[in-house]
């Protein structure tokens, strides 16, 4: 997926939701599931030019710790 973004966003931001990521089925923190996400962006190749912007629903932005992305 990250490569058929980085080969199809023709320069532009892509925004990614963090939302509907599935967290209570694999029993994971929000926290861990957008550092995941940044991570596979920072190795995508060829690189989005426009950068990621990870969406988070209001009701949750509190939840993230940014120290750990």
């Amino acid at each position: 997926m990250a490569s058929y973004i980085g080969n199809n966003s023709e320069g532009k931001t892509v925004s990614m939701p963090a939302i509907g990521t599935g967290l209570s089925r694999i029993n994971s923190s929000l926290n861990v599931c957008i550092r995941n996400i940044v991570q596979v962006f920072r190795i995508v190749n060829p690189p989005i030019i426009g950068g990621v912007q990870i969406v988070i629903e209001e009701s949750s932005c509190w939840k993230v710790d940014m120290r750990i992305i």
